[in-house]
């Protein structure tokens, strides 16, 4: 019987609904519930509204209850349905099993998630005391999103005078100055940035008066922000998302309005200093730098927050590598990687020694801002999934502050979470492993020592065995004595003497200095490994054995130093000339002074004895870009001239590209490369690598692009009108301007080859073309010298689409024939087809080789060079080589990502260049494959500049290479041969 009754009133339930029924003020219905106060009422009647509303539940339809209540108006009650998206939030409890992950736009994988690989994070539900201020270095935060707007940090005075402000601003009685002059300086609370209701913006323009950069206009166009600050403070409240801690308050910085800010390290230090002065107990900072653009100011605010006792954690980045990146390798930091659902390192993360932790960092939900819309979620435009060590970071964060709002200390908080990491999933050098709030709980917070080593330790180059290496140790918890100390070299071509010492004392937050002697059999590799035993801890240390490039280094004698006449002052650079017609035993260089947008420049040239700089010449024009740097006899004279190229914008977008010259005594030459040394660029847009090749007694700049054609003709009533733009042959004449060669109109011009040295000083060029479409294309090859001359068909023994890849130049040792490449971009995990194409006797021989894709998740982006029998390639994270004869495949981390070129190909071995500027060190490297050891960094041209000098890059002059550097103070300039 109960069972019966229980099952009705289940049915009854079920049936029931609820309605609003509109009826008189001084009436009332029978079971209902009033809507509307008194005082309400009383308002609403003010405003010409006279009823009052009920809600009642009934199990009867709508039309019976319309019979009970014929006078009145009914409607049903339409609930709001708040989403619960936690189900979607892997990272706070991973149920594991198969699932979908979005690889690219359009491709998908299946993959077994691992159950508990998440941040453990549900365990603790013990009440948090102290309110933590947490502060959000990033895109800004859209502070009125639903999820959000009750936990900015708000100032109500100052909100106030700010919203006050903004109403004399929209009053048009009053002048704006006087607005600025009674509210835009108010600062209520004294912390020098007027008006901060909602945080501060330093990327916005100061208001009037005001001395301090930004203003307290708070939003995120991007989202970035938006995303972290969910993770971190999101309630929960069965609605939306959770995010980790349940006791903080965010304090927005907006530090960057895009994602290519220009040089915004200033702004991130300023971003830093504000939190600092505002309370904020935690600092989130999910962004990164190169080397490069790393500063001292950066450097003593993250000293400063460490002093005051505030956490920092930070994001590793994304580029898959194991070098370092800043803020990551900042000592006092927490630096946060990313790992998937299995728990393993997620294949974009930065991972190694200058990583502590890694958290969830893959399709995490979290809030969006509400005037953006979504591209993943489309459930709910509030929210998105986005993927990164970004993400991962604030994870890290939210768990800090849990942690300092029971009452642990930063260092503790972080004692905890580096001693509770769970193990890593896979063999890297990071150095603690997947964070575990629930084993972070549990760990004892007394003592901890690890190796202050998050930029690798360095070793100097040196042609002796003999040589040391420091190492760094920290103690994060309480003093210790009497520590035992071992160093262990990883490489059997380096062994550590004395390898074991003690620590008399460490005191409490204290940092020593060990040295420890090396004997260093081999100076092959310049990346090394050793493992730091601390008690019964092991860590991995890294090292980089670097050849440190200064003025005077005479007892270097592998270098070459020549000395330098003039001045070359400071903010100049050196880009070199591209030796075309008579190649000469050093590079010419020009010298570019730029200052307050104003470029002078000047030719340094090399004398047979010294360098010589010439007269400067100031450009009228503001912010130039150079684009090309070539030496050749132009008009034939027997004289060599200095043809430099660079493009100016207006301020309508136009570009216009310009020549100068100079002579061989370095003064400029009144010589015209097109109609007053200009070109408009309107029919078809000059590019920076075109070929000098010669026509009617001199050397012209030719090009294949596409546009419209640039020879102007009658146009013939007798012939249908040609498709105004197409690829053409172009070169620019001195009096005419743009030009094209003509030459069949079926014919499609594809690509120039690469020349031959001989080629280049001859002024001679092959290019391809093609005939036909899809599978019946024909490949025609052309000869350019003065005008197209001749033409032979290319015989395919396979069908390779050559129209679409660009050519690329392959390492030919012999430099008996020209030599040339094309290449397809594989799909997603798909191989490589590479056609390898030479000229031998104007014969186009060529030769198809199959790439394979050994790499799960990663394309094949750049094939580097094709030589006899290897293969040079990037994929997304890694430089590789086939080896053809073995068909194995070797490979290594590549250190930047693959959005371009970054790596220079070396011609007179198998090998690549990374110049200093594009790696995220402060070194320039030259990779080199060697079949017995694989890829190897080679320790010989692993070069740090100091002392004032300056690397310019890799130089080719002759038959030979170098690497070259300025030191401007001591008027030198060095060079370092790539000779094995």
């Amino acid at each position: 019987m109960k069972l019966i009754l229980l099952a009705l009133l289940f049915t009854s339930n079920l049936l029931a609904a609820d309605f609003y029924v509109y009826h008189p003020v001084d009436q009332s219905i029978h079971g209902g519930k009033t809507i509307y106060s008194k005082h309400e009422l009383k308002s609403l009647q003010n405003l010409g509204i006279h009823y009052q509303v009920s809600r009642i539940s009934s199990d009867k339809n709508i039309k019976d209850l319309k019979a009970k209540y014929p006078n009145y108006k009914l409607e049903p009650v339409q609930n709001i349905e708040f989403y619960d998206y936690r189900s979607y939030q892997w990272y706070l409890n991973n149920p594991g099993g198969v699932i979908t992950r979005r690889i690219t736009d359009i491709d998908t994988q299946e993959i077994q998630a691992v159950a508990g690989e998440d941040i453990q994070n549900l365990h603790d539900t013990s009440e948090q005391t102290t309110k933590i201020r947490v502060a959000v270095i990033d895109s800004g935060v859209d502070i009125s999103h639903p999820e959000l707007r009750h936990l900015i940090v708000k100032k109500d005075e100052e909100c106030q005078l700010l919203q006050e402000y903004k109403q004399c601003l929209s009053d048009r009685s009053r002048e704006n100055s006087e607005c600025h002059q009674d509210f835009a300086t108010r600062d209520s609370d004294g912390d020098g940035y007027p008006l901060d209701c909602h945080g501060w913006s330093v990327t916005n323009s100061s208001y009037p008066g005001v001395e301090v950069t930004g203003n307290p206009e708070m939003d995120d166009q991007i989202g970035h922000g938006t995303h972290i600050a969910g993770l971190i403070a999101a309630p929960k409240d069965g609605t939306g998302i959770n995010g980790i801690s349940d006791n903080v308050e965010i304090l927005p910085v907006q530090v960057a309005m895009n994602s290519a800010t220009d040089n915004p390290i200033d702004n991130i230090a300023k971003g830093v200093l504000y939190a600092l002065k505002n309370g904020a107990k935690v600092i989130n900072l999910s962004l990164g730098w190169r080397f490069q653009f790393e500063t001292t100011l950066m450097r003593d605010m993250i000293r400063l927050a460490n002093q005051q006792g505030v956490a920092v954690i930070v994001a590793a980045g994304n580029d898959a590598h194991s070098d370092i990146s800043y803020p990551c390798a900042y000592d006092d930091v927490i630096c946060v990687g990313a790992h998937d659902q299995t728990g393993k390192l997620a294949s974009f993360s930065n991972r190694g020694t200058s990583v502590d932790l890694i958290a969830p960092g893959v399709d995490i939900l979290s809030t969006w801002p509400t005037q953006i819309r979504s591209r993943l979620f489309t459930q709910d435009y509030n929210y998105e999934f986005m993927s990164g060590t970004s993400q991962a970071a604030p994870l890290v964060s939210g768990m800090v502050a849990k942690l300092m709002s029971r009452g642990f200390s930063a260092n503790q908080a972080k004692i905890k979470l580096f001693k509770g990491a769970r193990d890593k999933k896979e063999k890297s050098d990071i150095r603690f492993g997947n964070v575990d709030y629930k084993k972070a709980l549990s760990a004892k917070p007394d003592y901890f020592l690890y190796p202050a080593h998050k930029e690798a330790a360095l070793i100097l180059y040196k042609t002796e065995a003999e040589n040391n290496i420091r190492i760094k140790i920290k103690n994060l918890g309480q003093t210790q004595t009497q520590i035992p100390v071992e160093l262990i070299s990883s490489s059997s071509d380096i062994i550590v003497q004395n390898s074991q010492k003690t620590i008399a004392q460490i005191d409490s937050n204290e940092t020593i200095e060990i040295d420890f002697g090396l004997t260093i059999q081999s100076y092959l590799e310049s990346e090394q490994r050793f493992t730091l035993k601390l008690r019964d801890d092991e860590f991995i240390v890294r090292a980089n054995i670097v050849r440190v490039i200064r003025p005077n280094l005479k007892e270097d004698e592998q270098v070459q130093i020549e000395s330098l006449e003039g001045d070359l002052g400071q903010n100049t650079i050196l880009r070199p000339f591209e030796q075309i017609t008579e190649p000469s035993s050093r590079p010419d260089f020009l010298a570019v002074t730029t200052e307050n947008n104003t470029s002078s420049i000047a030719i340094l040239a090399f004398d047979g004895e010294e360098y010589k700089l010439g007269r400067k010449l100031t450009l009228r024009d503001v912010n130039p870009v150079f684009l090309n740097f070539s030496k050749l006899d132009v008009d034939i004279d027997g004289s060599q001239d200095y043809i430099v190229t660079y493009v100016v914008t207006d301020r309508d977008g136009n570009k216009t590209s310009k020549f100068i010259a100079f002579k061989e005594d370095l003064t400029p030459k009144r010589i015209f490369i097109a109609p007053n040394n200009q070109y408009d660029n309107k029919k078809t847009f000059l590019p920076g690598k075109f070929k000098w090749l010669k026509k009617s007694d001199r050397f012209v700049p030719y090009w294949i692009g596409f546009g419209e054609n640039g020879t102007e003709t009658p146009a013939s009533p007798w012939e249908p009108a040609r498709n105004p733009t197409s690829n053409y042959v172009y070169y620019l004449d001195p009096e005419l301007g743009l030009q094209n060669e003509s030459i069949n109109e079926e014919i499609i011009p594809l690509h120039f080859l690469y020349q031959s040295k001989q080629e280049l000083a001859a002024g001679r060029a092959f290019f391809i073309g093609s005939e036909g479409v899809g599978f019946l294309k024909n490949y025609i090859l052309f000869e350019v010298y003065n005008g197209v001359i001749s033409q032979t068909n290319v015989e395919l023994n396979q069908f390779f689409d050559l129209f679409e890849p660009r050519p690329l130049p392959l390492v030919d040792l012999s430099e008996t024939h020209s030599s040339h490449g094309f290449f397809n971009e594989s799909s997603n995990g798909g191989s490589q087809l590479i056609f390898k194409t030479y000229l031998q006797d104007k014969n186009l021989r060529s030769e198809l080789i199959r790439l394979s894709n050994i790499f799960e998740n990663e394309n094949i982006k750049f094939v580097k060079t094709v030589g006899e029998n290897t293969v040079f390639y990037q994929t997304d994270h890694k430089i590789a080589v086939f080896d053809r004869e073995s068909e194995s495949h070797f490979y290594r981390e590549s250190k930047v990502n693959a959005t371009r070129r970054r790596f220079e190909p070396i011609s007179h071995f198998e090998g690549l260049y990374l110049p200093a500027r594009e790696a995220p060190n402060f070194t320039s490297e030259v990779f080199r494959y060697i079949p017995d050891r694989g890829i190897v960094s080679l320790a010989s041209f692993r070069t740090l500049a100091i002392g004032g000098c300056e690397s310019i890059g890799k130089i080719a002059s002759n038959d030979s290479e170098s690497l070259a550097f300025v030191c401007a103070a001591e008027n030198q300039i060095i060079f370092l041969p790539l000779s094995l």
